[in-house]
């Protein structure tokens, strides 16, 4: 004999079988005297339609009614019984509103050869010319905040592009659009092309597994013969529009599109223009070195014996080893020093004409006799007779004389 808690059951009833499909399990709580079902509700796929995310939903009913419950799923009021074993609801089939489609740029840099930009720019992938571009994709549910991989079918499509910057990108006319990505044409104006060889060559349709593309930038593409900036390569910049629409109806209900900028760096220029800008290039490298070697080699004044001498003085002045010097020695190097001091003093009057050197200065005569009797005579003090207050007798023999700058002649 079955207990009463036995004799419970559910029944779900669909407005619709040949969509939606219900599944239950059913668990008996005997401690809590409850019966609990577990319900599952899963889309067919019979409805073969593409719409944008929370666009065109088609609703299917669905009511889950309780049985044999022994009155407990009624409730009376003040003039009837309610019965509450009956729920209906409401199914919505179709793409769910919140999904997104994003370039996942992390994931596609790590499948790809690590080329970087000599100057990078925030937030802007950057790719080399001559490796695959391998694109990863995800899809955002902003109702959830989850992400998983994008594993449909889609097709690329380049829209735009320029040189210099992103400010330089332009979206391409509609026939532009059509030429620059027909596989099929033979006017050398494609800009990329599939990777592998058993796509349709016409419009090529891309999944997870195979979705390489190449660089050609033909010569009558918009991202040929493209002039560097040094130091940097030529660049260009491609914008790229993905979508599902028609093609990957097996897989989802929703039409995907997103649109994506990329940096490609890299690009090879015309043999004529390449060759020209070599020339160029080594052509101002040699002038520069021309003119920097006769710079330096040119005995200027103001440029290089100054700065020969400067650099000179401050080397010797380094490595000159110090003299020991008594105090008569101390005494005539100042009075040498004092008569060149004399002598160049003399010659700026004489330059200037205000006043003869015998009235301006008398002195200058018994300095310079000095001088040439030290130059021509000997090394010691014998034929010079020292002021008092020039010599110290009690000052020691062995002075040391430090390095001092002399006047030049």
């Amino acid at each position: 004999m079955q207990t009463p808690m036995q004799m419970v059951s559910a029944m779900f009833i669909v407005s619709d079988t040949s969509l939606l499909e219900v599944s239950a399990t059913r668990e008996d709580l005997y401690v809590r005297l409850a019966v609990l079902y577990r319900v599952s509700i899963r889309d067919k796929g019979l409805r073969r339609s593409q719409a944008l995310p929370g666009s065109e939903l088609h609703p299917v009913s669905l009511r889950i009614q309780v049985s044999n419950s022994v009155g407990c799923c009624f409730t009376s009021s003040q003039d009837e019984r309610l019965f509450m074993g009956m729920q209906h609801t409401t199914v919505m089939l179709g793409c769910p509103p919140g999904q997104k489609l994003m370039f996942d740029v992390d994931a596609s840099l790590a499948v790809t050869k690590p080329y970087d930009c000599l100057v990078p720019i925030e937030n802007m992938p950057c790719f080399y010319y001559a490796e695959g571009f391998y694109p990863r994709f995800v899809i955002m549910d902003r109702i959830q905040r989850t992400y998983h991989n994008f594993t449909g079918s889609y097709i690329l499509t380049v829209v735009g592009g320029g040189s210099g910057g992103e400010s330089n990108v332009r979206l391409y006319t509609d026939e532009e659009i059509q030429t620059y990505n027909n596989q099929d044409s033979s006017d050398a104006t494609l800009i990329w092309g599939p990777l592998a060889e058993d796509m349709d060559r016409a419009v090529p349709v891309f999944n997870q597994k195979s979705n390489g593309i190449s660089w050609l930038c033909q010569k009558k593409s918009p991202c040929a013969n493209i002039a560097p900036k040094f130091p940097a390569s030529p660049e260009y910049f491609f914008l790229i529009n993905v979508t599902n629409r028609d093609v990957d109806i097996n897989s989802t209900n929703c039409i995907y599109t997103t649109q994506f900028l990329i940096r490609i760096h890299g690009l090879p220029m015309d043999s004529i223009k390449g060759s020209l800008f070599i020339t160029c290039f080594t052509i101002f490298l040699i002038c520069l070195f021309i003119v920097i070697y006769g710079i330096c080699k040119r005995n200027d004044e103001k440029i290089y014996k100054r700065f020969k001498d400067s650099v000179y003085d401050r080397i010797y002045m380094k490595l000159k080893p110090v003299k020991k010097l008594n105090s008569t020695e101390i005494a005539v190097q100042v009075l040498k020093k004092q008569a060149a001091a004399a002598r160049q003093q003399r010659f700026m009057i004489q330059q200037q004409g205000q006043w003869s050197w015998t009235k301006a200065m008398p002195e200058l005569g018994e300095l310079d006799e000095m001088s040439e009797s030290e130059n021509e005579g000997s090394s010691d003090s014998s034929g010079i007779i020292l002021p008092a207050s020039t010599v110290n007798p009690t000052e020691s023999s062995d002075a040391v004389l430090p390095a001092v700058d002399l006047p030049k002649q």
